[in-house]
């Protein structure tokens, strides 16, 4: 959903209640979990956060916030505190002088601790709405052998609407620049206390 203006907060209610039993808008639900699926655009990126419980602490607590999206040109609108599957929320993005409001749903939650190591994250399903089809997952993770804490997303995207088709090399900008930007908060938000 496309916009002239930022969308208020009223508007975003009005979408989250318009998508509350939207379907999700691709087939290959789960897909961020092992093989993803042909066809669709593959991001991948990682990046190092610190190191030791301390750190891996603040980095569940950032993405329970979303810090992984880089404001000032995205936000999250949500009404829930805790994440959970089925949950729903808003992303509200600023892109050549207009806003998009992306409608996704939580399809799954990660919170494991093994021998070995720690992961903590979600992955998100686009419902209709959102500009883009497909899956993408958010985890940090805590290699207790190493003391390593990291910071990894896994995606698979197609544009869906059809200005995000018309403009796919555009879209294809903006998300590598989510990624760097996504990497450079999740460290920010760990390097010091919240």
């Amino acid at each position: 959903m496309f916009f002239l203006t930022k969308p208020s907060p009223a508007a975003l209610d009005r979408i989250l209640a318009d998508c509350a039993d939207a379907p999700l808008t691709y087939a290959e639900v789960g897909a961020t979990r092992s093989t993803l699926p042909a066809g669709y655009y593959v991001d991948r990126y990682d990046a190092e956060l610190g190191r030791g419980a301390e750190v891996f602490a603040r980095a569940r607590a950032a993405v329970d916030r979303f810090v992984m999206y880089p404001a000032p040109w995205t936000e999250i609108h949500r009404t829930f505190e805790k994440l959970h599957e089925g949950a729903l929320f808003v992303a509200v993005i600023r892109h050549m002088g207009f806003w998009s409001a992306n409608p996704a749903r939580i399809i799954y939650t990660v919170d494991e601790t093994g021998a070995e190591t720690q992961r903590y994250g979600f992955a998100l399903g686009t419902v209709a709405g959102h500009a883009e089809t497909g899956e993408e997952r958010f985890e940090v993770s805590w290699d207790t052998r190493t003391d390593v804490v990291s910071y990894r997303v896994v995606a698979f995207s197609r544009p869906y609407e059809l200005l995000a088709r018309l403009g796919t090399p555009i879209a294809r900008a903006l998300q590598r620049r989510f990624g760097r930007q996504s990497r450079q908060a999740m460290a920010d938000a760990v390097s010091t206390r919240p």
